[in-house]
């Protein structure tokens, strides 16, 4: 005691020689203050829930925001008092008197103990993101929630008045640094508007920042006489617990004896019991927590410095947490109370410097067997002098443990070499040490298998153990769990990784093991499965899904209890279960199975969530329980929706049904919501079962609620889902159009339903049968056709017959004549008559940039040429059609036409390259001929003497050069001018 009280004294010493309790003086604001600002704000943008200035209020504290390393070779101060680390100030070893906020941090925040220490940025995140825990369970409100957590993450107990103020006055100086307006504007945090009285109380406030302070054994006063007293109300050893004292009769002091252990028990019973039951004052019983098991929620009854009684002879020295439940019935202790009571231990642990290694790792156990006392975390029938046997076979000691110590298990030791041997934390020659739990990865990059052969092996039997893992975690396939001496011996890892856990405890060690592996790299003829994954997780059903190559799997899953494997084969790659236990941890593996040969099992876990509000299960057959699964209870104040919903018609058969009888009830709807009808005896209570029954759909939707107390084994029950029969098909079709012009085809357009293949059969039309979908067909005039299509599915086959009226429309015909093709100047008029047929409209192109849309023009032209007429006669509905001529416009150069009085002729004309000029001529004289083309220019003329009588003329156009086309021949005489169009072709 006289020891106790004197480090009590010293941290009041420390506290008070830095405690800045005037005014604010500028030497704090070192040259180093601002060069963790970038962590700072990092950890305020992961965590805004966190009020700004308060990270560096608490580094302000401990280590003027600079980084804290140790340095060995320094002489320590000759207090002897305990290192702080990194930037936050955490301390590692609290020498049995300051807790261990060091390892609290690093299992609150997944950060490393290493990490923490060596590293600012992880001291500054870390501890943000552990304070954001704590503060996500706090339940007072305003800054009285921060009171709390800092005092959970401080490394000062609270047990004495003395330790009380010690930890306010450390609180202060963060306080105190939020109020400083030099603080505010250096660091660009808010002004909280504080009030240090009102979170302090008035009297303690004024203690507080006193200059002068007197502390003895019995009271602490300031100079004006003012008195310390221990804070009143509820205890703060746990944020966001509830507290509600039990009544004074059932506690009593510890009388000065160190807390060391820790006690589990269950209520046999429920949790609002217990609490009611400590309130008794003739109860003479109590324990420090009660834990719920449907939520994990944690009320607190008894101050841990307070001595609970709980574990008879060994109340001194022990906290006791009492968890909702029973023994000897599952479904009690839940995923969400292992969780809530895990994080009150390491609490606790971390308040007074216990171990979690030194937690129980099981196997549960149904009867009463005392262990050492070097375990630290055991349960009631562990103790000594016990004549109770809880938490019994149902508490899950192994799963419990990694909760524990997961957070804060060292980093794995990584193999990468392809050989090597391997020793454990003695090496080749010495022992291993207490306390361990270590992990080696062998993992050697592309290694489709591992080879380890164990040339010695003596570790303490049943005490110490080597656990061997086919993977790289604790959820892949264990390959054997090894004591004693019996020599795991040689090994095969065909996953291509193998994962070593060693765990000794507290007391007795051996030389350990030491072993050579070796990795190969041939491809295995039987890969094991990758990728693991599950989804659409619901509180009573998961789907698993994984990769590989194989055609058959076989699958393996369990809950976290001792129950054993289920093993499924598995043609697909993945598989949905159904009919699990909610708010529970399961374990599940899958293993390629090849012929003869099957692999090593991939394997991985997943969390079910609570039951509560409202979920699906899509699958269309399935185990459906209630949320106790297959052997547990249901749990008091259910109220949960489930809605089955499946690809086909639902039925479903109750094999068994037993809640509490007209408090508990069961309400079932024929839908898809509890909007749907319910069926017949809705809603189902007592052992009165729903049976079995068809659903008119393809969705049932339960509903559940359980009064506060009073539970029983639930219901199982098994359903199917009926896919529906092929259905028979529908013959149905529709025509594009039953008016088309001629020539034109037409698309019949099914409409059937549920066919696959089709006969079509048009009598008049072309083609006359079609196996098509949509056919196209043509008519050659109009008419009444028939039309029969046959659908043909996997559910038969439909006829239909339709008589349509089509009508075919003649598509146009442009045709027309004109006066002549060949006009002469200066009056070159071109008359047009209109002869088309089936045409509504016309559009005339004269060729000379002009146009008509008459139905018979007329057209001059100005400019000898030769000009293309092009008629385009339209139909309303089936197109256009055009025709043409050329026009040839002469120009005969001023020629008057005056008749010759003899004949002449040209032969022949047209011609096609030779033509002769006969003439019978009464005179024998010169004549001239000419050839204009069409533009009026002389292309060919020549002077021929005729003679008396018959004469003929050899006109070769070939010889003369001339083009093909239209031409004008004139010639001349005595007795007058003559001209007449030729063609040349």
């Amino acid at each position: 005691m006289r020891f106790g009280f004197l480090k009590e004294i010293v941290v009041l010493f420390i506290l008070f020689t830095t405690l800045p309790v005037f005014s604010f003086n500028s030497k704090l604001l070192h040259s180093e203050i601002h060069q963790y600002d970038t962590y700072f704000h990092s950890a305020y943008l992961h965590h805004p829930e966190i009020p700004k200035g308060i990270l560096e209020a608490i580094a302000f504290s401990y280590t003027r925001i600079q980084h804290h390393q140790s340095i060995e070779n320094t002489q320590k101060s000759c207090l002897g008092i305990p290192e702080t680390h990194g930037v936050m100030g955490l301390t590692e070893n609290g020498k049995g008197f300051f807790k261990n906020n060091l390892t609290y941090v690093s299992v609150l925040s997944g950060f490393s103990k290493e990490d923490l220490k060596e590293k600012p940025k992880s001291s500054i995140l870390g501890y943000a993101k552990a304070y954001s825990k704590l503060l996500e369970k706090a339940t007072h409100s305003g800054w009285n929630r921060h009171v709390g957590v800092l005092k959970a993450l401080s490394e000062i107990p609270q047990n004495t008045i003395q330790q009380d103020f010690a930890l306010n006055s450390q609180l202060y100086v963060m306080f105190w640094f939020l109020n400083q307006p030099a603080f505010q504007e250096e660091f660009q945090f808010p002004n909280h508007m504080l009030d240090l009285a009102d979170i302090f109380g008035e009297e303690n406030y004024k203690v507080l920042s006193s200059n002068l302070i007197s502390i003895n054994r019995e009271e602490i006063k300031n100079n004006s006489g003012n008195r310390y007293t221990k804070m009143p109300g509820p205890c703060a050893d746990f944020p966001g617990s509830i507290w509600i004292a039990a009544d004074a009769t059932n506690f009593s002091s510890r009388g000065g004896t160190t807390i060391s252990a820790i006690t589990i028990h269950d209520i046999e019973g429920t949790y609002a019991g217990a609490i009611a039951w400590f309130q008794n004052p003739i109860a003479n019983v109590s324990a420090h927590y009660c834990l719920r098991s449907i939520d994990g929620q944690v009320t607190q009854m008894v101050c841990e410095s307070d001595k609970a009684w709980h574990v008879g002879t060994e109340n001194p020295y022990t906290i006791g947490l009492e968890h909702e439940g029973k023994a000897d019935y599952e479904g009690w202790y839940t995923e969400a109370m292992y969780q809530a009571s895990s994080t009150v231990c390491l609490n606790t642990m971390n308040n007074y410097g216990i171990d979690p290694l030194r937690a129980h790792q099981g196997p549960p156990e149904y009867n009463i067997n005392v262990l050492g006392s070097c375990i630290k975390l055991k349960g009631h029938q562990h103790f000594n002098n016990t004549t109770h046997r809880d938490p019994g076979l149902n508490w899950d000691w192994s799963y419990f443990y990694r909760l524990l110590n997961d957070g804060s298990t060292p980093i794995t030791t990584s193999v990468t070499s392809a050989t090597g041997n391997i020793y454990d934390s003695g090496g080749a020659g010495n022992n291993y040490n207490d306390d361990e739990r270590l992990f080696w990865l062998i993992e050697p990059p592309g290694a489709t298998s591992i080879s380890i052969n164990f040339s010695q092996f003596d570790i303490e039997l049943d005490w110490d153990y080597l656990y061997l893992y086919d993977g790289k975690t604790v959820h892949d396939d264990e390959i054997g769990v090894y004591t004693g001496t019996t020599s795991p011996g040689t090994i095969m890892a065909e996953s291509g990784s193998l994962l070593l856990e060693f765990r000794s405890d507290c007391a007795t060690t051996n030389p350990g093991w030491s072993a050579n592996y070796s990795a190969s790299y041939t491809p295995l003829s039987c890969p094991v499965p990758t990728a693991l994954i599950e989804n659409s997780i619901s509180p009573m059903s998961a789907e698993l899904n994984w990769n590989g190559t194989s055609a058959n799997y076989l699958l393996r899953y369990r809950d976290h209890t001792y129950t054993p494997w289920t093993y499924e084969t598995i043609t697909a790659l993945s598989y949905s279960l159904t009919g699990l236990s909610s708010n529970s941890e399961y374990y599940w593996g899958v293993a390629s199975i090849c012929g003869s040969d099957t692999s090593s099992f991939a394997g991985k876990m997943f969390t079910t969530p609570a039951a509560t509000g409202t979920f699906v299960i899509p699958e269309c057959n399935g185990i459906f329980r209630d949320s106790g699964g297959p052997i547990g209870v249901y749990l008091d104040a259910e109220d949960y929706t489930c809605t089955l919903t499946a690809s086909g018609t639902i039925s479903i058969d109750f094999i068994s049904f037993n809640v509490e009888n007209n408090y508990d009830f069961l309400y079932v709807y024929d839908g898809p919501s509890i909007a749907s009808p319910q069926i017949p005896g809705s809603p189902f209570s007592g052992i009165v079962s729903p049976g079995a029954f068809t659903a008119t759909g393809n969705d049932l939707t339960f509903r559940f609620n359980s009064d506060s107390r009073t539970t029983a084994n639930g219901w199982e029950a098994i359903w199917t889902c009926s896919l529906p029969g092929p259905t028979e098909p529908t013959a149905s079709f529709s025509v594009s159009s039953s008016t088309i012009c001629a020539d034109d085809s037409l698309q019949l357009v099914n409409n059937s339903l549920d066919a696959t293949s089709f006969e079509w059969t048009m009598p008049e039309a072309t083609p006359v049968t079609s196996s098509a979908i949509n056919p196209w067909i043509t008519y050659d005039s109009s008419g009444i056709y028939q039309i029969q299509l046959i659908a043909n599915g996997p559910g038969g086959s439909d006829t239909t017959i339709q008589n349509i009226h089509f009508i075919i429309v003649p598509e146009p015909e442009a045709d027309f004549i004109e006066n002549s093709d060949s006009l002469f100047l200066p009056v070159a008029t071109l008359t047009l008559s209109n002869t088309s047929a089936h045409a509504s409209s016309y559009y005339w192109d004269f060729g000379d940039g002009y146009s008509s849309s008459d139905s018979n023009p007329w057209h001059t032209y100005t400019v000898a040429d030769q000009y293309a007429v092009v008629l385009t006669a339209y139909s309303a509905s089936c197109g256009n059609d055009t025709d043409s001529v050329i026009v040839h416009v002469f120009n005969p150069l001023g020629l008057v036409k005056n008749p010759i009085e003899f004949d002449y002729q040209l032969s022949p004309n047209p011609t096609s390259g030779e033509m002769t000029l006969t003439v019978n001529s009464p005179i024998s004289e010169i004549i001239l001929y000419r050839i204009f083309d069409s533009k009026g220019a002389i292309s060919y003329q020549k002077e021929v003497k005729l003679k008396v009588g018959n004469n003929q003329i050899r006109l070769n156009f070939k010889e003369f050069n001339l083009a093909k086309g239209q031409y004008l021949f004139s010639f001349s005489c005595s007795s007058g001018h003559e001209s007449k169009r030729i063609i040349y072709r």
